[in-house]
């Protein structure tokens, strides 16, 4: 889950499309978090907590963190309960991680990542992108590799057939459709944790929520360099800096064997 975060930290700063010069730190000095941490670290304290109902969960958050960068209808929905919402963007697949942390098996991650999808993204994409991101940090962790990851995410219908990242779709898209595709290509071109997050905030004008997908499978799969965690713990706040300890004491962030 410091996948996430050090992919919306190191993308935040570039959302819109902004260049990002060869070289360019992950974490510069603009990094800061935003609702893709939140959110995160929202459900990760939920499931901690065991606390059901999500909605209510995302709620709190954002009642805590209003200026995070959380989109139009989000904020609608987050302070109006008679609001309905059922989104197709990527909202659900940038906070899914811990549900691949918490399950045992790729079908109890599936179950997990639509339940955390439906307060906000029941829209039957905004499910998909959730799983895809989810499954595939799962089987990462799980010992999987590239090409089984690959096959695995291709099969719930998302084309990664296009390997060149010039290639990739850049405008500004915040649906699962056009960028789940691209944050697993970024994962499955990078030859590390730091490549993978800085070719997932090159892949689109969205670039942190980007960037935290494929962070999310990219820590699963590589790890988390210490110096990098360490850096973008000192951009979080107490409160999403205790709930990451309290549910890493608990749900250990270590690839399998």
């Amino acid at each position: 889950m410091w996948g996430t975060i050090v992919g919306d930290m190191a993308g935040a700063p570039f959302e819109g499309g902004r260049p990002i010069k060869p070289g360019t730190a992950l974490l510069t000095q603009g990094a800061r978090f935003t609702d893709d941490t939140v959110l995160m670290v929202a459900y990760a304290k939920a499931l901690a907590d065991g606390q059901r109902d999500l909605g209510l969960a995302y709620r709190q958050a954002f009642a805590r963190y209003p200026k995070a960068g959380f989109g139009g209808m989000f904020r609608r929905w987050a302070v109006d309960p008679s609001v309905e919402y059922s989104s197709y963007g990527n909202g659900s697949a940038m906070r899914v991680a811990p549900a691949a942390w918490v399950s045992k098996t790729l079908k109890e991650t599936l179950e997990e990542a639509r339940r955390s999808a439906m307060p906000t993204h029941s829209h039957p994409e905004g499910v998909r992108g959730a799983q895809a991101i989810a499954g595939a940090t799962f089987m990462a962790r799980d010992g999987a590799n590239k090409a089984q990851i690959k096959d695995w995410v291709q099969s719930l219908g998302y084309d990664l057939s296009q390997d060149d990242p010039r290639a990739w779709t850049r405008r500004w898209f915040a649906t699962c459709q056009a960028t789940v595709p691209n944050a697993v290509r970024a994962f499955l071109q990078a030859d590390g944790f730091e490549q993978a997050v800085d070719l997932g905030r090159r892949a689109g004008a969205d670039a942190d929520t980007i960037a935290a997908m494929s962070g999310a499978i990219a820590e699963a799969f590589w790890g988390v360099p210490q110096p990098l965690r360490a850096q973008a713990s000192e951009h979080l706040d107490d409160w999403c800096r205790e709930t990451m300890d309290g549910f890493e004491a608990r749900w250990p962030q270590v690839r399998a064997a």
